[in-house]
């Protein structure tokens, strides 16, 4: 009996979720009664590992159209902008709040392949998340295709940088922590391995149907041990990594360039990056009311802060 495909697995394991997260399908689709197709549920709040007690639920909307969704024509232009939208929300307890993002099927499909722009989609559709609710079977296919996109791009990105010869749990951790390098973000020092280890038996199934893709695709033969054998070599592999730097790069500038987008389309989004920095880093930084209205010119400081001590990457 075969094995599963990569998209089976990604289909079982995205249709387990807590229990506990159930009744906020209802909540949400009561709260947002138009414009939704797909609500997904990821970070910490999916595994008990990796939850704490001042996590609250992340959710993806996917939508059909922004101008369908949000009923203010500002709000819909930003997110054609470097999407997704972010905002804040207030839920039922046990939760109280949450954050969800907003971004339609042609952003989303786009930003999941090969092609994407930059590591923001595909660094976390190529994580674990949960379906909590698809308006029809053919769009959770589609989900499962932007995921199945999402961890084949990274591992694509990934391979050129690996080792000679390498596991596949290298492979795994290098793949994880690449969507992490595209970005500037406030996280601890290797939540990479911290997911592994949450959820391990998902990540190498997952990561190894993706890994034989890419190697077929290379021609390269696949190995009766768990020692992988790089198949760039040479010039070709220099020239990849000067590739896949340069994407990084961009991916970073375009990640800072979200940053007015979130204050300007969120009015408590300063307060919720305060709010993650004091929980991921146990710094307590007490804004000024100025500051907190005029971040752009009075909060570089605690930029600088975060900077010299590293927490910032």
């Amino acid at each position: 009996m075969g094995h599963d495909t990569m998209e089976e697995i990604l289909r079982k394991r995205w249709h387990q979720v807590d229990p506990q997260f159930q009744p906020l399908k209802e909540f949400l689709l009561q709260r947002f009664k138009t414009g939704i197709d797909a609500i997904l549920l990821y970070g910490s709040c999916l595994s008990p590992t990796l939850r704490t007690e001042t996590s609250f639920p992340d959710f993806y909307f996917i939508v059909d159209e922004y101008s369908h969704f949000h009923s203010k024509l500002t709000q819909a232009c930003l997110n054609r902008w470097l999407p997704p939208n972010i905002y804040g929300l207030q839920i039922p307890p046990p939760f109280f709040r949450a954050k969800y993002c907003v971004i339609r099927w042609k952003d989303l499909l786009r930003e999941t392949c090969e092609e994407a722009r930059d590591t923001y989609h595909i660094g976390r559709f190529s994580k674990r998340m949960a379906i909590l609710y698809t308006r029809s079977s053919a769009l959770e296919s589609s989900l499962i295709q932007a995921a199945a996109g999402a961890v084949q791009s990274v591992v694509h990105w990934t391979v050129p940088r690996m080792p000679e010869t390498f596991t596949l749990e290298e492979l795994i951790l290098s793949a994880l922590r690449f969507s992490y390098e595209g970005e500037i973000r406030l996280e601890k020092q290797d939540k990479a391995r911290h997911l592994v280890d949450a959820q391990r038996d998902y990540y190498l199934k997952i990561y190894r149907e993706a890994l034989h893709r890419e190697l077929l695709n290379r021609g390269s033969s696949l190995p009766k041990d768990n020692l992988y054998q790089n198949p760039y070599r040479g010039e070709e592999r220099k020239k990849e990594i000067v590739r896949i730097q340069r994407f990084l790069r961009k991916s970073r500038r375009r990640h800072v360039a979200r940053w007015p987008k979130y204050i300007f389309s969120q009015k408590n989004y300063v307060d919720i990056l305060v709010e993650k920095i004091e929980r991921t880093h146990h710094i307590h930084i007490e804004l000024k009311e100025r500051e907190r209205r005029y971040p752009f010119i009075f909060g570089w400081k605690y930029l600088f802060m975060l900077l010299r001590k590293g927490l910032i990457r």
